[in-house]
């Protein structure tokens, strides 16, 4: 599995893309990934930490996997140390704001069980993954207009590829990420789709 990692360093919200794929520059930052994200900002309204002993409270279910076609999709939580959550799970995201713990680490791992090369078109801001709150229209991240630009990506047989979305919370807000909501899939020349891969997730305000 070829593994590079890059950084997009937006208002409240990071990227690292790993997998295969060629360069491409965002915001004066160099990357490697599949995809070429524009820069946005993440929008949405709500509680936003500001005391000292004010601080949020994540809860997350365990790893939602399914299979599309060839690939199986697996989305899921990483803790603040970066390490797999299996399990559902509610901890605090850090006691401040400038606490480093404060983000929250959303995976993204497609695998190609099949024989034969899959390849993947969606639009490229959607990489890795799209931010909803469950009682706001429209997205919180990619945040703006339609992306215009869309990416490719090759899926050889028995290869990993893995994406990972760093977002420093800001708000209190039920909602959801979401991953694949308009790919298109190439397999021996045939095209189809899938359903969007969703993982939900609780963010509450506490003091202590």
């Amino acid at each position: 599995m070829n593994k590079n990692a890059g950084f997009i360093c937006l208002a409240g919200i990071s990227l690292v893309l790993s997998g295969c794929g060629s360069d491409f520059s965002v915001g004066g930052v160099s990357l490697e990934g599949t995809g070429n994200p524009p820069d946005t900002l993440p929008g949405g309204d709500g509680m936003k930490p500001g005391l000292p002993n004010e601080y949020l409270m994540l809860s997350v279910p365990a790893p939602v996997i399914d299979q599309c076609g060839s690939l199986t999709r697996e989305i899921r939580f990483l803790d603040f140390n970066g390490d797999p959550i299996n399990e559902p799970k509610t901890y605090a995201l850090g006691k401040k704001l400038t606490d480093i713990r404060n983000v929250m680490r959303v995976q993204v791992t497609i695998t190609n069980t099949g024989s034969d090369e899959v390849i993947e078109h969606q639009p490229a801001c959607y990489i890795p993954a799209v931010l909803y709150k469950k009682d706001s229209p429209g997205r919180l991240y990619p945040f703006g207009p339609i992306c215009e630009k869309n990416s490719e990506v090759r899926y050889l047989p028995g290869v990993s590829k893995p994406y990972q979305v760093n977002y420093e919370p800001i708000f209190a807000m039920d909602g959801y990420w979401a991953y694949g909501e308009e790919s298109v899939f190439i397999e021996n020349g045939q095209k189809s789709q899938c359903g969007a891969l969703k993982i939900d997730f609780q963010m509450r305000m506490e003091t202590n």
